[in-house]
């Protein structure tokens, strides 16, 4: 295998793996950050990466690394020495000394591996190898080991690994989403209908009412006996009192005022009771609610004097009067302006309410009939139409607006 294909080996190698590590639903992620490498040219059995023809150290190595991630708490076989992850980067060509960007090769750098569950305490081993442009060997260089305590907080944590060559690095690990914990092994998930919300570290906060394990008892509110008057009915976080008749408020604890309602007719008089109440009836009604009538109708007498209107009110009763009347009983005529003759010459007062007319004789016109119409012919037309006929006496009915005075 000359080294293109050893190139290409290993970044399908790389492609591969980081493809294999998103198919796996793991409960979170490491993003592995290569920073810096300092290198000295010679690979771990001391010689040279690329020795001159004095034997001595002039050339570079073209370097490649392996990560490791494992947890030291499960056994790891010989298949599978790597519990947690493990990647390996394109090579780097000519390179003694790396400073790293945000690719290796035509891969991302930090690289991502997605974990099942993850330890605080990690060993990570780096071996750093370099591939021979004349065998096409892969040699070793040096193994970098060291073990780093990292919490899920996706910080960066600075690792610096270092024996004879040096690799700066920063690993940060965070939770998949509705993972949480140190290990990101609890699993918590909460939507709008659940009865808890999930933690910071993943433990199930009971919503308000409900209680249990995982928040799958409602609480009984009705516990504490908080209706005074009625039963309890439990609700979701909330209570709710059916009132004894004669009880209300939240409690039951205010006693009702039956009296609110204006039970009692006909004027009646109501006493608030324990769960009743009494009316006091006036005069001429009993009953419950006084609504029973015991004595005759008051109008049925006719008490009102002439045209007057009798209205029942209760025991008693009210007359409507005419205009031209007045008094409890309408009994007492009021004063009429035709009682003071308004209408001259003999004309007729005719009474129109508080109002008059004046119906005069023949030969006069106007309001009160004191106007002349003329005299000496046998007959003539008169303002209004009237006709006024000689030889017997006529009474000329005008058309003359009305005289209204109004005592």
């Amino acid at each position: 295998m000359d080294k293109m294909q050893t190139f290409i080996y290993n970044s399908l190698l790389l492609i591969l793996s980081v493809c294999l590590s998103k198919l796996v639903h793991g409960s979170g992620i490491a993003s592995v950050k290569f920073v810096n490498y300092i290198g000295d040219g010679k690979m771990a059995d001391g010689k040279c990466c690329v020795p001159n023809i004095l034997g001595m150290c002039g050339g570079r190595c073209d370097l490649f690394f392996t990560v490791c991630l494992n947890d030291p708490k499960i056994t790891s076989s010989d298949s599978s020495p790597c519990s947690v992850g493990t990647f390996t980067t394109e090579i780097t060509q000519d390179s003694n000394e790396i400073a790293f960007t945000d690719k290796i090769g035509s891969a991302p750098n930090p690289l991502k591996i997605n974990f099942q569950s993850w330890a605080t305490a990690i060993d990570l081993t780096v071996t750093v190898n370099h591939l021979s442009a004349g065998t096409n060997e892969t040699k070793l260089v040096e193994e970098l080991k060291k073990s780093v305590s990292i919490t899920p907080t996706n910080t960066e944590q600075e690792i610096e690994l270092s024996d004879r060559t040096s690799l700066f690095m920063s690993i940060s690990v965070c939770c998949d989403e509705y993972y949480f914990g140190p290990g990101c092994g609890v699993y918590c998930k909460s939507s709008a209908g659940d009865n808890y919300e999930c933690g910071k570290d993943g433990e199930k906060i009971c919503k308000a009412g409900w209680t249990g394990a995982d928040c799958e008892t409602n609480l009984d509110e009705c516990e504490s006996s908080p209706c005074v008057h009625g039963s309890c009915e439990d609700l979701v976080n909330a209570y709710k009192c059916n009132c004894k008749k004669g009880f209300l408020g939240t409690n039951c604890d205010e006693e009702k005022d039956e009296c609110d309602s204006s039970p009692c007719k006909n004027g009646g008089k109501c006493s608030d009771g324990a769960n009743s109440f009494t009316c006091s009836c006036p005069k001429g009604f009993v009953g419950e609610n006084c609504e029973v009538r015991n004595i005759p109708y008051a109008c049925a007498s006719n008490p009102c004097k002439g045209s007057a209107t009798c209205k029942d009110v209760g025991a008693s009763f009210e007359c409507a009067c005419p205009v031209e009347r007045k008094g409890k009983l309408c009994e007492t005529w009021i004063p009429h302006i035709c009682d003071e003759k308004p209408c001259k010459n003999g004309g007729q007062c005719i009474r129109m309410g508080h109002a008059y007319r004046c119906v005069c004789h023949k030969g006069y016109y106007d309001i009160k009939c004191d106007r002349e119409i003329g005299t000496g012919a046998k007959s003539s037309k008169l303002t209004g139409g009237a006709v006024a006929n000689s030889g017997c006496l006529t009474l000329t009915l005008l058309s003359v607006p009305i005289f209204a005075i109004f005592k």
